[in-house]
């Protein structure tokens, strides 16, 4: 039985994958992006994958970041409709934007919803120095968050009913931000372990993963060809396999093992990349928890908590680099 199911799906998978990507010579009729300020993604043409997405301006300004679908004519755009899951996007960002000042509502909405063009430059600029990028990145520690904090508001349902409203949540949170390949790994791998919990099953972190891998490489795998795929598969590996528990150790060999895929899309090596994260990591990972908590408890002590901390860590950061 489990042979001709895999006959199957090979003989059924090419043909999945010829009807489903853009050949590149057909009439454009829509095009799926994602906006953030002056930059445009192109994710799908004609509903249908893209070997390589494309990353335009954004020349029909578009006002507002988010996902968007395009609509052509003779090769000229009828209509825009915008995502409705933009309209979450909208509230979270204005929440930003009435609690925090106004440099860490940019760093906010970088690490919150996926929109880095307006993030300031010399931020950007650090972060690529010191190898610090994917801190920048919506990854599992934001959706574990959101999780938890579900789990204990809803801590009043019943179980299976807490898990589903925790799942709906998270689904909202992630078609609001975009489908990157670190937002996927991460939704697809709580998405995997909290279905397994409502349907009364267990699995291992480790299957999530796997799981989470092949649902993304068999609906799109031109996305071996993108470095956000790569990293973000690679890195969550050495996290998840490497049963090391000293962090120094299991911290410098995910480096190691990050380092030629570094040097490959990047043609640079970030030497000390492993020291500096084992104190930007934890550090980083208590000023998102301090943003949440502010986001959720907004007040004065932890407002002002919060830029202390952030203003702190900054400065830490300026202790590696030349100048701030």
């Amino acid at each position: 039985m489990k042979v001709k199911i895999l006959l199957l799906f090979i003989l059924i998978y090419p043909i999945y994958l010829y009807l489903n990507t853009y050949k590149g010579n057909e009439e454009i009729v829509s095009k799926g992006v994602y906006v953030d300020g002056n930059n445009m993604i192109v994710k799908k043409i004609n509903g249908k994958l893209l070997i390589k997405k494309q990353l335009l301006s954004n020349e029909y300004e578009i006002k507002g970041a988010g996902s968007y679908t395009l609509y052509f004519k003779d090769n000229e755009v009828i209509a825009i409709k915008e995502s409705r899951f933009n309209i979450f996007r909208r509230l979270l960002d204005k929440r930003l934007k009435n609690i925090f000042s106004k440099e860490i509502y940019k760093f906010s909405k970088a690490i919150f919803l996926n929109e880095k063009y307006y993030l300031e430059k010399y931020i950007k600029i650090k972060f690529r120095l010191l190898g610090l990028s994917h801190l920048l990145a919506i990854s599992g520690l934001h959706f574990t968050l959101i999780y938890t904090f579900a789990q204990r508001a809803l801590y009043f349902l019943d179980f299976r009913i807490k898990e589903i409203f925790c799942l709906v949540i998270l689904t909202i949170y992630a078609f609001t931000v975009g489908f990157v390949p670190s937002i996927s790994r991460a939704y697809q791998m709580l998405f995997f372990l909290i279905l397994a919990k409502i349907c009364y099953e267990s699995i291992s972190t480790k299957k999530a993963y796997f799981l989470s891998f092949a649902f993304s490489f068999l609906y799109n795998p031109y996305q071996i060809g993108e470095i956000g795929f790569v990293l973000s598969y690679v890195a969550s590996f050495c996290t998840i396999f490497f049963e090391e528990k000293n962090l120094l150790l299991k911290n410098l060999y995910t480096q190691l093992i990050l380092t030629p895929f570094t040097w490959i899309y990047f043609k640079k090596i970030y030497v000390f990349s492993f020291l500096i994260n084992i104190v930007a990591i934890p550090l980083f990972t208590i000023l998102i928890y301090l943003l949440v908590l502010t986001l959720i408890f907004p007040n004065f002590i932890l407002i002002k908590l919060t830029e202390e901390f952030f203003y702190s860590l900054f400065k830490i950061l300026q202790f590696f680099t030349l100048e701030f």
